[in-house]
């Protein structure tokens, strides 16, 4: 999904012949950070789940799922909305299928839903990253009272610092 969100974002809109001069600059900027957002995301996901087969229980949590969903939704509605231009005139895959007086509201909402699917994507990673480390942790015998011990520990020798 990862790969497929960042290539509907780049090359999707092209489907309703709205695939113009951001096209090139998606595909070289906005899709391949999506996708390595999110591949990072599953790449932590995949480690903990590792860590669940040799007997630690972290367990992923039922958001890290929905957030994941959601990402890959504000994908979908971003690359049916985000504007672009061909022969100097703006169009989206939005506009082509509703006609051109919802143009701005295609560009309005595209803003939005890139920027949510950023978000969404970012907290998929510190999500996966955070019961990894978890998980990690938990393999090595640190539960949450024994990392509570240690970081108050660290604190009080950045204090002396």
């Amino acid at each position: 999904m990862a790969l497929a969100s960042a290539l509907w974002i780049s090359l999707g809109r092209s489907l309703w012949g709205a695939g113009g001069e951001l096209q090139l600059i998606f595909l070289i900027s906005f899709g391949p950070a999506l996708a390595l957002i999110l591949l990072l995301s599953f790449s932590y996901s995949l480690k903990e789940l590792r860590l669940q087969e040799k007997g630690v229980r972290a367990g992923l949590p039922q958001v890290m799922s929905l957030v994941l969903l959601a990402s890959w939704f504000m994908a979908g509605l971003f690359g049916l909305w985000v504007p672009d231009r061909i022969e100097g005139r703006n169009v989206s895959a939005f506009a082509a299928l509703l006609g051109p007086e919802v143009m701005g509201l295609s560009a309005a909402f595209a803003n939005t839903t890139g920027i949510l699917t950023f978000a969404l994507a970012i907290a998929s990673l510190l999500l996966a990253l955070g019961h990894y480390r978890r998980a990690r942790d938990l393999r090595r015998g640190i539960d949450s009272q024994v990392r509570e011990e240690l970081e108050r520990q660290e604190s009080i020798y950045d204090f002396i610092d």
